[in-house]
């Protein structure tokens, strides 16, 4: 059965448009089998939710229900294992899991780690285990989706996709604006009584973007606790809870809400009865999830048409935000409400003006570094810290050769501009031949042609005629070669200072071994000296003694 969302409009068909639409060629079950897909569209394509489309299917065609398409072998081209996709897609909306191994191995031999990515830029991986791997074992990627792999030999450079699908091709809507999904519960009576007052622990269980999150929750814990609880999980992707009380002074008066933090139809919010999971987990007293909940926001994507495109009446660029940004090159076009607008885009000279005086004072900025840290003081006798050091040398002629140099790659004859010097950038004599931009010129020149100015700075590949190189470009590529932590200028001059320090090193130690061994030689000599005079001494009090002793001779 197909009906729209309200099911009254009496008269007139239902449906609009039927028509396929080309997917992807695959090699099952026939090499170059292009797979379609059918699209029912609303006959009133303007009409809103209310229009929204339904399919009751009693067949085994799955049109009311999320699938996964089999694996599509991207680039297998070596490996001899072959994957299979298996799992319920629990996601919102059509996308393509892309996978890749990170290195070669052998199944139930290697450990094989997995990684994957899909098309909202959620990424992540999984190791595929030797000790537990089998033919029939399932690995979880994300939103219910899971593979498997027979046995072989996985090559790293390999990659295959599984496509998993949603039946709402286009959310129907009323304003076309990116929205975050609101659920909101019926209501309690108030913010004391216990929600769950059972004896054992329950679980309140929902889906944000297609993936579970079980809550635990204690037995007497109160509305406010539940929010709590919800609110402080860890495992919360971005759900908000909170209460709102409507002021009738019901039974049913205090709402939990449940808000979700991103806008786009892949950020919905599931309400899940714990007791239908696997394995079952028990509820909360009090507390009925089986439709209790009414969506008071769609999860939706901003609906958006430019110049006519697309042209069908019922399709639109579709976005997860209201900010897009790559519908007209650097430009950034906000959505606020439904209807027709004149976007005008001019060129922004006063930012670009400005980002040109940031480049010259940049440049001035390290010039007088340089300057300051080579300067000599004749009246103090005081000189800078690198006074005489070659590197910095170095580092000025070369900012100074790009800045005065004419650009690599322009050409007189056929660019507009070649210097920096034509745009109004050049040194100031009264200022010790800093830097400067005379304001006119430049202003002239962008009015003259701003591209021509914008190839001064930046590199462009594909300039006609060759690569031009930008005055901004080689700047960096030079600063980023002279300060290499490997290969810098200022790496080799470290470690020359640092072998010169070294060689200093050795010499002084050398020459205090030197100097201990004069210091010993001496100490010795001075210890047998100290026993010469001991023994001479010895000898001439001895001397005085005997001459003491000698008979006297009478006069």
């Amino acid at each position: 059965k197909i009906k729209t969302a309200d099911n009254a409009r009496a008269g007139g068909p239902i449906l609009g448009d039927v028509y396929t639409i080309n997917d992807k060629t695959r090699d099952t079950p026939a090499a170059g089998t292009l797979y379609k897909r059918l699209i029912l569209t609303a006959a009133v394509p303007s009409g809103g939710p209310s229009e929204a489309i339904s399919v009751s299917d009693p067949t085994d065609l799955s049109m009311d229900q999320n699938s996964v398409d089999a694996v599509w072998l991207k680039t297998w081209l070596f490996s001899s294992s072959d994957p299979a996709s298996t799992g319920t897609y629990t996601g919102s909306t059509n996308k393509t899991f892309t996978l890749a191994a990170e290195k070669t191995g052998t199944l139930g031999v290697d450990d094989i780690k997995i990684h994957w990515a899909d098309a909202d830029g959620n990424s992540g991986n999984f190791t595929v285990a030797a000790s537990d791997w089998t033919a029939t074992k399932e690995y979880e990627i994300f939103q219910g989706v899971k593979v498997k792999f027979s046995a072989g030999e996985i090559a790293r450079t390999e990659s295959f996709t599984i496509d998993a699908f949603s039946p709402v091709y286009q959310k129907a809507q009323e304003k076309g604006l990116a929205q975050a999904e609101k659920e909101v519960h019926s209501g309690f009576s108030d913010l004391i009584s216990a929600v769950h007052d059972g004896i054992d622990t329950g679980y309140f269980a929902y889906r944000y973007e297609g993936v579970l999150t079980q809550v635990a929750v204690d037995p007497g814990t109160t509305l406010q606790g539940l929010v709590n609880a919800i609110n402080n999980d860890e495992n919360n992707r971005g759900v908000t809870a909170s209460i709102i009380n409507d002021g009738q002074g019901t039974s049913a008066s205090y709402h939990l809400v449940l808000t979700g933090k991103d806008t786009g139809a892949a950020h919905t919010i599931e309400i899940v009865d714990p007791a239908t999971l696997s394995p079952a987990l028990t509820g909360l007293n009090h507390f009925s999830v089986v439709g209790k909940f009414e969506t008071a926001q769609d999860a939706t994507d901003a609906m958006v048409k430019l110049d006519g495109y697309p042209s069908t009446e019922y399709k639109y660029v579709q976005r997860m935000t209201n900010a897009v940004s790559d519908l007209i090159g650097g430009v950034v076009i906000e959505l606020k409400d439904v209807g027709e607008s004149t976007v005008s885009v001019s060129n922004d000279t006063t930012t670009i003006k400005s980002k040109v005086d940031q480049f010259v004072q940049s440049i001035n900025f390290v010039q007088d570094y340089i300057k300051d840290a080579m300067a000599y003081d004749s009246e103090t006798k005081k000189s800078g810290v690198m006074i005489g050091n070659y590197t910095y040398d170095i580092v000025r002629n070369t900012l100074n050769d790009i800045m005065f140099s004419s650009i690599p790659g322009l050409k007189a004859d056929e660019d507009t501009f070649t210097h920096l010097s034509q745009i109004g950038i050049k040194t100031n004599p009264d200022l010790d031949g800093e830097w400067m931009v005379d304001a006119t010129a430049l202003n002239e020149a962008l009015n003259k042609d701003l591209e021509g100015v914008a190839r001064l700075f930046v590199a462009d590949p594909d300039h006609e005629g060759g690569a031009s190189e930008g005055a901004a470009s080689r700047v960096y590529q030079k600063l980023d070669a002279l300060t290499n932590d490997t290969t810098g200028i200022a790496k080799v001059l470290t470690k020359n200072y640092n072998n010169i320090i070294a060689d200093i090193d050795t010499k002084i130690a050398r020459e205090e071994k030197r100097i201990a061994l004069v210091k010993s030689r001496l100490e010795e000599k001075f210890a047998r000296l100290e026993t010469l005079l001991g023994q001479l001494s010895g000898q001439s009090n001895y001397l005085e003694s005997q001459l003491a002793n000698l008979p006297g001779v009478e006069k």
